[in-house]
């Protein structure tokens, strides 16, 4: 067996396979668009260890630790990882990933967010660092609840649509972005995007304090209840590492940040988001 140590965020992840699976997983672009601001590193500890058994049929997970069967992919070996590091996230230091893309101007942070797809997360955040802001994060980004800061996310643009294909003239399925590790902005504003060419003037309204809190708890709590972590080829759901005291502290933590942060629904163009966002911020 041979293992690779993971660090994301003041999260070290230890993954014990065979060398060559191990090999590949340093090597994997995906590794390091999935895990936020990961980097190998050589280290004896770890907080969470996800180990590939070849004796399992189905994993066994018992946070911090997971035991997955031989015959699952690398990739999902890697989600596995990134699942139980969420969860030493969210139970000790109080930071939340959330499906999202995120830009910043002078300090100011901007997150796009919602689970599905299709509906502008990335083409918004893209087309926004041509008017001034610098993009942050794409496919997720971390939150720190409390402090209503932005404190990492995926350094890479997922290329799976022919539209990002062509904004980013980018055949590859992972294109990474320079980015300054030295800064995190203030979550300044969270927008729930709808991408939509055909108005003449966009559709835009406040989210009530309690309905963004709605949202944002449910899109929180997701990332460690398992019923988006789908393995073994969409087969098995991973069963839940949340617990009662984390669910109650998340809970209290989302409300001090709507209390914080302002939150709208945009519906409309590229443009007119660029035109929103700047008399906002300027």
């Amino acid at each position: 067996m041979a293992s690779i140590h993971l660090e994301s965020l003041g999260v070290i992840g230890k993954i014990e396979s065979t060398e060559e699976e191990i090999n590949q997983i340093s090597k994997d672009r995906f590794t390091f668009h999935y895990i936020p601001n990961v980097q190998i590193i050589d280290c004896l500890k770890s907080n969470i260890t996800v180990l590939k058994d070849p004796s399992l049929n189905i994993p066994q997970i018992k946070f911090p630790y997971a035991k997955i069967p031989k015959s699952y992919s690398l990739r999902e070996t890697v989600s596995v990882a990134e699942y139980l590091m969420e969860g030493y996230r969210q139970r000790f230091l109080g930071d939340y990933s959330i499906s999202s893309s995120s830009v910043y101007k002078n300090g100011r942070g901007v997150l796009f967010f919602r689970g599905a797809t299709n509906l502008g997360k990335s083409t918004f955040a893209l087309d926004l660092t041509k008017s001034g802001f610098n993009l942050f994060s794409d496919e997720k980004t971390v939150i720190h609840l409390e402090e209503a800061i932005m404190r990492g996310g995926s350094k890479s643009v997922s290329v799976r649509k022919k539209i990002l294909k062509e904004k980013l003239k980018c055949e590859d399925e992972f294109k990474t972005f320079e980015y300054n590790k030295e800064i995190y902005p203030n979550l300044d504003l969270i927008i729930l995007p709808h991408i939509d060419h055909g108005l003449d003037s966009p559709i835009i309204y406040e989210f009530d304090k309690i309905d963004l809190f709605w949202h944002l708890t449910n899109e929180f709590s997701r990332r460690i209840r398992g019923n988006t972590r789908l393995v073994n080829n969409f087969s098995f759901l991973l069963p839940s590492i949340e617990t009662d005291s984390m669910a109650e502290e998340r809970l209290i933590l989302t409300k001090k940040l709507v209390n914080k942060v302002k939150g709208y629904y945009f519906q409309g163009d590229s443009s007119q988001i660029v035109e929103f966002l700047n008399k906002r911020f300027n």
